[in-house]
């Protein structure tokens, strides 16, 4: 089922911070649990990609999608169980998946590391990182310290798992920037994909595949943008609305629609599902990243910038 390990202070902290907890903690919880979901981190990021700075936003996506494929794989080997599996001094405030089953390991995933926490560090991270305004330090210190507390404080991870996935974020800030220097765009993208689709030959986490989709698809994505669209960025507000209004609508729907590409005689839960749930994200990605800003180009609605 899993592996069991953690320090005592841990479970002490964790249980701590539970007896202090009111309805305002748990409600806060509940929103930056949403905030550093995968789903809502891609919207981020489309919101600067897409209205603001196209190339500090293909830098974000690239740090958060290559760290978040890494960070999944690792909870494949680590396996680590969360707090509330193994101790009855602590529980769930916040199940990982509302609709199944709270002890359902297939559903809730495992513990180690934090994937809200690096997704957050990565997000913010690469927002200071690549624009260097101290006001963005700032809002990467508190948003991530935010979500690694209120991820400790729902028994869904133990402090060492948020501060793993800190860590694991603030190497990928670092460290894959110079490896796509050194590599190349075209052999850094293969290279990943190619090192990240080996760890199904283990992996059996449904994570790893949506994250899988999302990294795969913005990848051919920006090389299909570059080649064939190259969007330019607008400074007209009512154009750049629009532009991120229709986007994240796109999205959204997209990967609601690609749904029915799913026979309904696969098994949910089954590495066939999860292959598809891989297939959908990717598509989706790419269909908002690549294809939709063939429409700027159009500037059907005749906006000046």
């Amino acid at each position: 089922m899993g592996n069991v390990f953690y320090f005592q202070w841990e479970i002490a902290l964790t249980k701590w911070m539970q007896y202090n907890a009111n309805d305002l903690t748990i409600l806060i919880s509940k929103f930056f649990s949403v905030l550093g979901s995968e789903i809502v981190l891609t919207a981020i990021i489309m919101v600067v990609y897409l209205g603001i700075d196209k190339n500090l936003g293909r830098k974000i996506m690239i740090n958060t999608t290559i760290a978040l494929n890494f960070g999944c794989a690792l909870k494949s080997v680590i396996r680590r169980l969360r707090p509330y599996f193994v101790t009855d001094e602590v529980k769930c405030l916040v199940p990982v998946d509302n609709s199944a089953d709270m002890y359902d390991i297939s559903a809730q995933g495992y513990s180690f590391p934090s994937l809200h926490s690096l997704n957050a560090i990565c997000v913010t991270g690469s927002l200071y990182k690549f624009t260097k305004k101290n006001i963005l330090l700032i809002f990467a210190i508190v948003f991530s310290m935010g979500i690694g507390l209120t991820r400790i404080v729902t028994a869904n991870h133990f402090p060492t798992d948020v501060l793993t996935g800190w860590i694991i974020g603030i190497i990928a800030l670092e460290l894959i920037p110079i490896l796509e220097k050194k590599l190349g765009k075209r052999k850094f993208y293969f290279a990943f994909m190619i090192i990240f689709l080996c760890c199904f030959i283990y992996c059996r986490a449904k994570d790893l595949y949506l994250s899988y989709g999302i990294m795969s698809g913005f990848f051919f994505s920006d090389l299909f943008e570059e080649k064939y669209v190259n969007f330019k960025e607008t400074h007209n507000p009512i154009r750049i609305a629009v532009r991120l209004s229709f986007g994240v609508i796109i999205f959204l729907v997209l990967i609601e629609v690609f749904k029915l590409i799913i026979p309904s005689s696969i098994v949910s839960g089954s590495i066939v599902s999860y292959l598809f749930e891989s297939l959908r994200y990717g598509l989706g990605v790419f269909a908002t990243f690549g294809l939709y800003p063939l429409l700027f180009e159009k500037n059907i609605l005749k906006f000046k910038d």
